[in-house]
C-alpha cells in the first residue's frame, strides 16, 4: 500500500469524527494492506428517514471466484460513526454495463448486501476485512451481478466459431470511476485494458483451476490462522480459570478432610445423647408426675428466695390491680395511697432480704 493511500486515509479521518477512531484507522488500513483495491474518500450518504451524513468510504473491488475464474465486484463500504459498535453499510455499486441479479439472497435491488456476518455483528470478534472475506465467499457461490445482455446484434460472414459465442454471463467487474474531488486517488491500478471476450471482465486475465484455489488459499489461510489464535487464547484463559478453580476445589477438601474427625465425634456424641433421652423416655413415661413437686429447691435458702420472689411479683400485681380499682373509682384515692405505701415497705423489705440472700450462694 502506498504512503499516497495512507496519507488520503489520514486526511479523511480528520474531518469525521469517529468514536473509536484507532479501531477505524485500524481496520480500514488492513483491508487496504491485504486487498490493496479498496481507496478512501469522504463520501455523502442519505439514509431512510432523509438524513445525510459525511462518512469515510471504502471504494473499489473485492476478489471473488466463479468457476475457477477470479473476477473482482465493485464496492462501497460505508463506516458509520459508531464503527465498530455498529456494522458497516455495504452496497455492490454495479457499472453501467451491468446489473444487480434479480431475488438475489444477499444484494437487494439497491445493491445492499446482508449476510449472516452482518446479522451477528459483534465490535469484539468483527471488523472490516473479515466481512470483505465473507462477502467473497458468498459472491463465490453465487455471483451478485451479471453483464447485461447485448442491446443489438451484428451479422458477420465469418464461419469459423469465435470462442466468445460460448461464455457463459457471468458477472461483470469494471468499478465505477470517482466522480468527486477524490478523483486523484490510483483509480488505474484496477481499470485494466477490456478483453475481447465481452463477457470476461476486464480486470484480470483468467487463471488456471491451481492458481485461482491458491490464490483463494492464501487469502483464507491468515483469516483461518487469525481465528484459530483467537480459539487458543480464549482455551487459554479458560485452562488458567480451570486450574485456579480446581486448586481452590483441593484446598477445600483438605479442610473438609480435616474437620471430618470432628465432626464423627461430634455426631456421636449427639447420638449417646439421644439413646440416654430416649432411655430415660422409656423409664418415667408410664410413671403419674406432680409438675408443682418435680421443682424443689436444694435447701433452707433457696426455699426462701423462691418463696421471696414469689411475693415480691404478687406485689406488683397487686399495685396494678389497686391502680386498676382507683380509674374506675372503685376505691377512693386515700385508700389507694394508703395500700400502695404499705404494699412498698412491704417489698422494699423483702427485696433487701432477697439481696442479702443472695450474697451467700
Amino acid at each position: 500500500m502506498s504512503v499516497q493511500n495512507i496519507n488520503a486515509l489520514d486526511e479523511c479521518l480528520k474531518k469525521i469524527s469517529y468514536t473509536n477512531h484507532a479501531r477505524v484507522r485500524s481496520d480500514v488500513l488492513e483491508v487496504m494492506t491485504k486487498l490493496q483495491t479498496l481507496y478512501p474518500k469522504i463520501g455523502s450518504i442519505s439514509f431512510t428517514n432523509g438524513v445525510k451524513k459525511q462518512l469515510l468510504n471504502l471504494y473499489g473491488t473485492i476478489p471473488m471466484y466463479y468457476r475457477g475464474t477470479k473476477y473482482n465486484i465493485p464496492m462501497n463500504f460505508w463506516i458509520p460513526e459508531l464503527y465498530p459498535q455498529h456494522a458497516p453499510m455495504t452496497f455492490v455499486s454495479p457499472t453501467d454495463n451491468m446489473i444487480i441479479k434479480p431475488k438475489h439472497r444477499h444484494v437487494d435491488t439497491q445493491g445492499r448486501c446482508y449476510s449472516p456476518y452482518l446479522s451477528r455483528w459483534n465490535a469484539g470478534t468483527c471488523n472490516l476485512y473479515g466481512l470483505v472475506n465473507d462477502l467473497s465467499t458468498l459472491f463465490n457461490e453465487d455471483p451478485p451481478v451479471y453483464q447485461k445482455p447485448p442491446t443489438t446484434t451484428t451479422t458477420t460472414t465469418n464461419t469459423t466459431p469465435s470462442s466468445s459465442m460460448n461464455m457463459p454471463n457471468i458477472p461483470s467487474a469494471t468499478p465505477t470511476p470517482p466522480t468527486n474531488s477524490d478523483s486523484h486517488y490510483p483509480y488505474n491500478r484496477y481499470n485494466a485494458t477490456p478483453s475481447p471476450f465481452p463477457a470476461t471482465p476486464s480486470f484480470l486475465s483468467p487463471k488456471t483451476d491451481r492458481d485461482a484455489l491458491l490464490e483463494k488459499v492464501r487469502e483464507k489461510v491468515p483469516l483461518y490462522i487469525k481465528d484459530l489464535q483467537e480459539k487458543v487464547d480464549n482455551d487459554t484463559q479458560v485452562s488458567i480459570k480451570l486450574t485456579a478453580r480446581s486448586k481452590e476445589l483441593a484446598d477445600e477438601e483438605l479442610r473438609l478432610d480435616r474437620e471430618l474427625p470432628t465432626l464423627i465425634r461430634e455426631v456421636n456424641a449427639l447420638k449417646e445423647r439421644e439413646a440416654n433421652l430416649d432411655k430415660w423416655i422409656d423409664t418415667h413415661e408410664k410413671r403419674d408426675m406432680d409438675v408443682d413437686k418435680m421443682i424443689e429447691p436444694e435447701d433452707m435458702h433457696s426455699r426462701q428466695v423462691l418463696e421471696l420472689l414469689a411475693e415480691d411479683n404478687a406485689i406488683d400485681d397487686l399495685v396494678w390491680v389497686l391502680g386498676e380499682a382507683l380509674d374506675k373509682k372503685t376505691i377512693s384515692t386515700d385508700t389507694y395511697l394508703t395500700r400502695v405505701r404499705q404494699l412498698a415497705r412491704d417489698q422494699f423489705m423483702k427485696r433487701a432480704l432477697l439481696l442479702k440472700l443472695s450474697y451467700k450462694f
